[in-house]
């Protein structure tokens, strides 16, 4: 399956299935209940793998676009940081 479904994600900015599928395990079932991850928007501007600094080597970060409820979107900007900390602890 995911030989199939590998152009459709990165047409999206996925490199794999996982936010996708786990949403609910890495955001608690009460934000997944509201939310959905849409894409990820990779900096065209960053090399990456460029020269950085120590620690930051790697693929540079992304922004992750969510999409929510109308009503919900102020509430989820105030649990940005909380959303930032699951995913990059789910990932390491």
């Amino acid at each position: 399956m995911p030989l199939l479904t590998r152009k459709a994600f990165e047409k999206y900015g996925f490199s794999s299935a996982a936010l996708l599928t786990d949403w609910a395990a890495i955001v608690g079932s009460d934000l997944a209940s509201y939310t959905q991850p849409e894409r990820l928007k990779w900096s065209r501007h960053v090399q990456p793998y460029g020269e950085v600094e120590r620690g930051a080597e790697g693929r540079p970060g992304a922004t992750l676009v969510l999409r929510v409820d109308g009503p919900r979107a102020i509430e989820l900007h105030y649990k940005s940081r909380h959303i930032l900390e699951r995913v990059n602890a789910y990932f390491g």
